[in-house]
């Protein structure tokens, strides 16, 4: 691959392209862009990458044969003074200890290292990171550490920290940190304590995803002060009781997921208000009593879910109605 030295931008992302990574890349000391996302590289990054000191953006996510030699990533994040965005989801960091990420830099507003196969402990200082913006972790397993509870970055916005053992303490400080997110995804992780209510407070949020967390007791009423939320998955968990009625406060909803609980009572009639949902999935759980015309406001509902309960009644015909529902399922 023979490159121009005075290229500052390079992007090949999704261009079929396989083999070994590039040796050469080390020579385009002028780099600020470089996207070679949804390729087939193999083989280890060159260690020379670290030279390539004017890097803004490293886009190397989606090469599923490539991997991240030690000696590799140290001196990278530490030549790399100006890097704003690292995307290394899929490359393969089995090796790399957890604590070289200390050296990152400061000017760091995007780190996604999805599916890496981290191991160990996270370092602290990741999380105050002045001008990060997102951290995207989730399905590194192996991943340890603790969220800290104060000083983290105010600028945060997305959050997803899904299938790693990083501890979160649901705490007033941890809530009182994160007022600018609006994307957090959480599901399976090792959440600790029960102040469930303080995701109320995260009145910015557009997704949140608390699925898979062995939570107990009510849904907390203060999840309805989420009224920006377009997405809200509290899957599998084990709450239990009603559905609170604030839920109906969620006008923006384009998906709700209540999917294996032991939730209890009838499906509210404030889910009336839910018009922009798109799929509704309250499957698995002790729903009982007939399904009212509480959803037949929804015109634009694609997906309907309401098996494993025990709901009786007619069917009602309004669901045979509604002009964009293609998967409905009842079936107790």
């Amino acid at each position: 691959m023979n490159l121009s030295s005075s290229l500052s931008f390079l992007s090949l992302e999704n261009c079929r392209l396989q083999g070994k990574f590039p040796s050469s890349m080390g020579n385009l000391k002028h780099l600020q862009y470089l996207g070679l996302a949804y390729n087939n590289f193999t083989g280890s990054i060159p260690y020379d990458f670290g030279q390539l000191t004017k890097l803004v953006s490293l886009y190397l996510y989606a090469n599923d044969y490539l991997s991240v030699e030690p000696a590799f990533f140290d001196k990278t994040v530490q030549n790399l003074t100006k890097l704003r965005v690292l995307a290394l989801d899929s490359v393969n960091m089995s090796l790399v200890v957890p604590n070289s990420l200390t050296n990152l830099s400061s000017s760091l507003s995007s780190l996604s290292l999805s599916r890496c196969g981290l191991q160990g402990k996270i370092p602290g200082n990741i999380f105050l990171l002045p001008n990060l913006v997102s951290l995207y972790l989730p399905y590194n397993e192996g991943l340890t550490g603790s969220f800290p509870p104060s000083n983290v970055s105010n600028v945060l916005r997305v959050l997803v920290l899904s299938d790693t053992r990083i501890s979160i303490y649901l705490e007033n400080d941890f809530i009182s940190n994160l007022k600018s997110l609006k994307y957090m995804i959480l599901s399976n992780c090792n959440i600790v304590g029960s102040k469930l209510p303080l995701f109320g407070n995260l009145t910015r949020l557009f997704q949140l995803n608390l699925s898979n967390n062995n939570f107990s007791g009510q849904i907390p009423s203060s999840f309805g002060n989420l009224v920006q939320l377009g997405y809200l998955d509290l899957s599998s968990n084990n709450f239990t009781g009603q559905i609170p009625s604030s839920l109906g406060n969620l006008v923006q909803l384009g998906s709700l997921n209540l999917n294996s609980n032991n939730l209890k009572g009838q499906i509210p009639d404030s889910f009336a208000n839910l018009t922009l949902l798109k799929e509704l999935d309250l499957s698995n759980n002790q729903l009982q009593g007939p399904i009212h015309s509480q959803l037949s406001t929804i015109l634009d509902l694609h997906r309907l879910f309401l098996y494993g309960n025990l709901l009786n009644g007619t069917i009602p015909s309004f669901l045979f109605a509604l002009p964009s529902l293609w998967d409905l399922d009842l079936e107790k």
